[in-house]
């Protein structure tokens, strides 16, 4: 059970980096609540990279299965962006998600030990 709460984690924070590019884009090209809705969902990312980070350092389950969770935010936002108002860049979603699907098995092998090595160098 672990394992797979684990390995979902990594799946959404995999995604939530590949989306990333496209929150960045999104954030310079919106104006208006858009935009400050994408600045949102980067700062989301950013505190969920912070937390989820934290937890693993400080190896509380409990902890972990929180901020593991907590990955879906910063791509539900990023979506619900998309689906309220007419942005740039709308067809990349689908593409950021098929290269998410395909990518993420070849990097499941180098994401453990590299978010083992981020939490290690922040906290």
């Amino acid at each position: 059970m672990l394992n797979t709460v684990a390995m979902v984690a990594v799946f959404l924070m995999w995604c939530s980096l590949i989306w990333l590019p496209l929150m960045v884009l999104r954030a310079v090209e919106l104006r208006g609540k858009p935009q400050m809705w994408q600045i949102t969902a980067i700062m989301a990312f950013v505190l969920v990279l912070m937390g989820f980070t934290r937890a693993m350092s400080s190896t509380n389950p409990m902890e972990v299965l929180a901020w593991s969770l907590a990955w879906i935010v910063p791509i539900a936002v990023t979506l619900f962006v998309r689906n309220a108002v007419s942005v740039p860049f709308s067809q990349w979603d689908k593409w950021a998600g098929a290269v998410a699907l395909v990518s993420f098995l070849p990097a499941a092998g180098f994401l453990p030990s590299a978010l083992q090595a981020v939490a290690g160098a922040l906290w």
